[in-house]
């Protein structure tokens, strides 16, 4: 029933007006490429309006649209698990470079991120890595690489 509810609606909201809501969230260089806890968190409450206020009111006038809506459910809840994953993680690690945290922190965060749905809700953990030891990184904090750069060019960042 909730598959096809988005055809039986006779207005609402485009799915392409999502899409750009979203994208428009989650594409800016402050949020995907270095990014900050507070710029994080009103990412996360925007993805939240997004996905009570906007996602009920698509509509879908054919096949193509109705798959379209089905497409944005995910692509929101792949947002929020992206964000919240990224705000949980406190330090600077492979693409995620965090302004507040400039460190990549091998001694506190040398572990996976997992995330579960249990009873409708999002639940976030970490779990330790178990690499063989002759492929473990050191047990060390260091300066995010493109941080270090950025501060011996004398760029400032946050």
């Amino acid at each position: 029933e909730s598959l096809f509810a988005p055809s039986k609606r006779k207005r609402g909201m485009e799915p392409d007006q999502v899409i750009i809501g979203l994208q428009e969230t989650l594409l800016p260089y402050e949020i995907t490429i270095i990014s900050r806890s507070d710029r994080l968190e009103r990412a996360i409450r925007e993805v939240e309006r997004i996905r009570l206020e906007e996602v009920p009111l698509l509509y879908a006038t054919d096949a193509h649209y109705l798959r379209l809506v089905q497409e944005i459910q995910s692509m929101v809840l792949l947002a929020e698990m992206y964000l919240r994953s990224r705000l949980l993680r406190e330090e600077s690690r492979d693409g995620c470079a965090r302004e507040d945290f400039p460190y990549t922190d091998n001694i506190k965060w040398l572990k996976w991120t997992e995330l579960k749905q249990n009873r409708g809700k999002m639940e976030m953990s970490t779990r330790d890595i178990n690499l063989n030891p002759k492929y473990k990184p050191k047990k060390e904090k260091r300066l995010y690489p493109i941080l270090e750069v950025a501060r011996k060019r004398g760029i400032q960042w946050g």
